[in-house]
């Protein structure tokens, strides 16, 4: 209900803006469901850029990767029990290695030596 009220008050904005460029849009872009006929042509020129991801996204990739982690971990455990868990060294270890990665990169991008 409340994204609806969102979606309404900036499509007045964007009507307002653009005028009949916008009602042309509108005409050919679903409001809530995508079309996916056209998708393969629309990408075919892109490239995945991992870089700007980790760079743009750091926070993010960080926490999914950690949670898939986790939730590997999870499987494990509930199918084996607790000797699939993996020691306590092993545990800090990795977690030790996964902060400073995080944090090496968060320096690189805070600091200006890693640009896009």
């Amino acid at each position: 209900m409340a994204y609806s009220t969102i979606v309404a008050a900036e499509e007045a904005y964007l009507r307002e803006k653009f005028g009949t460029q916008y009602e042309d849009y509108c005409g050919r872009v679903n409001r809530w469901w995508p079309r996916l006929m056209n998708f393969r042509s629309a990408v075919s020129a892109m490239r995945f850029n991992w870089k700007r991801v980790l760079l743009k996204e750091y926070n993010t990739t960080f926490v999914l990767f950690g949670l898939l982690v986790c939730l590997y971990v999870w499987s494990r455990y509930s199918v084996q029990g607790a000797a699939a868990l993996p020691s306590r060294g092993v545990f800090f270890a990795g977690a030790l290695a996964w902060a400073m990665l995080y944090l090496a990169v968060r320096a690189l991008k805070k600091g200006g030596y890693v640009r896009q």
